[in-house]
């Protein structure tokens, strides 16, 4: 162990400013920053929890160890938009503790400045920041991995193992750390007699993973044979991660791309670190540093290959990695030891300068009537919506209510390619199945563009624009029409160039009218949109643009 070159009161100190700077980040983007698609649609999956059994009602996108560590929080939440503040929340207070006794691992292996320039580095990566509090397991698999490494790293190949296959069941990019984990043993064979390292580690760590994978079976055996679990869990994960799922065009550097373009100093420490690891190995610790050495060159390589390499991918390369940048800031400041004080300044300085370069990107100055929008729809749907009326858009904003058109209530890319694939007759089933649903609001965004032709068109017709992204039910009448269907009662407003008339009474623009649900005589060509009585006092002031409505994610 390298013992602290800072005194431990200024170590507190600069503790306490990368503290800050985490948790001051990590509130301003819980209650400021929109809300993604992939975050609700993470919390409609732990929502089920409570009300189906996964793998036997549904089968969940992701293994469901995760999905029951935020399930805690969803259940002491008063509605749906305090859950999805609340999950937020819980995820900021687990980094919090991760943080914690990564530092204290940290301090206990390298000097206290080392220990800082690591975690400081680390808590201004982007995609750590935008990741550490978003409703997604991705983090907490980051997380199991991690830890899985420390234990590898003290000798606990056992509980090692037990802890990288529950990665796994948290998020199936997990297979990565395991992988990581069988290559970083198997370089032990290199350095000690093979039986000795086959029975001692190797083996350990194979029966903890085992144990970890049996527990996980014989949990939901009981609710269907073995074989369907297996398909399950593992064949169609595998699909998922591996396979041709999106059949867009991926451009598989652009990822990266903006990854290293914000993050480029945390990937050159790393990368460089890497490189020193390798090639200058310490002999007093060479069982430790072989194993980190195998575990993150492993992850790496693993990581540059993947297939979709999503903005969030990138988390589960952050925590492993940070043990790198730490060994290497520590050798670089024994580099720099013999210098003057004013050279060793300017290190630091340049040091900090770049290590936080990254909070350039972060989004401070997002416009916040964004989320202020979201929190407004999910309060009006939740508080509009009767029992047997339902609301489709292609995220599903009010998580506690399942929408009536399951391909419609998620448009991903897959989604959007199969509605674009299906024919005219299936097209008008649908639009009639639509019809019958009462669906008494459309939410519109920018994935909502990808819907057939023939879709778009049905939505028009019969929903308009009521505030931001929320379009009300709003039925057209040509010229021929007699008689007109009413889906809802309530008030309704006129759109009309000329006067008609409703039920025998003659109306202009902009008049608005009360009717009940059924058939109501009309003459004349026009459109009457739904104005919900306690829409003003929830939805204020005007409506945004279209360009505008596309930005609500």
């Amino acid at each position: 162990m390298i013992h602290s070159i800072v005194p431990r009161t200024k170590f507190y100190i600069g503790l306490s400013i990368v503290g800050v700077i985490f948790v001051y980040t990590q509130l301003w983007r819980t209650f400021r920053i929109p809300f993604v698609r992939d975050e609700i649609e993470g919390a409609l999956s732990v929502f089920r929890l409570t009300r189906e059994i996964p793998y036997c009602d549904f089968t969940p996108y992701k293994t469901v160890i995760g999905y029951y560590i935020q399930l805690p929080t969803l259940l002491v939440a008063t509605d749906a938009w305090n859950g999805l503040i609340l999950m937020r929340l819980q995820l900021v207070a687990i980094n919090i503790i991760f943080l914690f006794y990564l530092s204290r691992y940290l301090y206990r292996q390298y000097s206290a400045v080392a220990m800082l320039g690591a975690l400081l580095v680390l808590v201004s990566n982007v995609n750590f920041y935008i990741h550490a509090s978003s409703i997604r397991v991705d983090m907490l698999t980051a997380i199991a991995g991690f830890y899985a490494l420390l234990l590898l790293l003290s000798g606990k190949y056992f509980w090692s193992g037990f802890l990288c296959a529950a990665s796994f069941f948290i998020s199936q990019k997990g297979a990565y750390y395991i992988i990581s984990q069988i290559v970083a043993c198997g370089l032990m064979f290199l350095y000690m007699p093979p039986i000795e390292a086959l029975k001692r580690r190797f083996l350990p760590m194979i029966a903890g993973m085992g144990c970890t994978t049996l527990a996980y079976g014989i949990f939901w055996a009981p609710c269907f044979r073995v074989s369907l679990l297996v398909e399950k869990v593992f064949i169609k994960h595998a699909d998922k991660a591996f396979g041709d799922v999106y059949r867009e065009s991926l451009n598989f550097l652009e990822f990266w791309y903006l990854a290293l373009q914000a993050n480029w100093f945390y990937y050159l420490l790393f990368f460089t670190g890497l490189l020193h690891l390798f090639l200058d190995r310490r002999e007093s610790n060479v069982r430790e540093e072989t194993l980190l050495f195998g575990y993150s060159a492993t992850l790496m390589f693993l990581s540059v290959n993947h297939a979709q390499p999503w903005p969030y991918f990138f988390v589960i390369f952050l925590p492993t990695s940070t043990l790198v940048i730490a060994r290497f800031i520590e050798y670089s400041l024994k580099s720099i030891r013999h210098m003057s004080v004013r050279t060793r300044t300017l290190f630091a300085l340049v040091f900090l300068f770049y290590a936080g370069y990254p909070l350039y990107f972060m989004s401070f100055f997002e416009n916040v009537s964004y989320i202020e929008a979201q929190k407004k729809i999910i309060y009006f749907l939740e508080q509009d919506l009767g029992e047997d009326e339902n609301y489709i858009g292609p995220t599903s904003y009010l998580y506690t209510r399942r929408q009536p058109i399951p391909i419609m209530s998620s448009l991903d890319s897959p989604r959007i390619f199969r509605l674009n694939e299906l024919s005219d007759s299936e097209l008008d089933g649908l639009i009639h199945k639509i019809r019958e649903s009462k669906v008494k609001y459309f939410l519109l965004n920018n994935r909502s563009t990808g819907l057939p032709e023939r879709l778009r068109e049905f939505i028009d017709q019969n929903y308009k624009q009521l505030w931001h992204m929320l379009h009300s039910y709003a039925p057209s009448v040509t010229a021929a029409d007699s008689t007109l269907t009413i889906e809802f009662s309530g008030e309704y407003r006129v759109i009309s160039d000329e006067r008609i008339a409703v039920d025998g009474v003659e109306y202009s623009d902009g008049d608005v009218l009360q009717l009940t649900q059924g058939e109501v005589p009309v003459i004349g060509q026009f459109r009457i949109q739904l104005l919900p009585s306690n829409h003003r006092k929830l939805l204020p002031g005007s409506p945004l643009t279209n360009d505008e409505i596309y930005e609500l994610r």
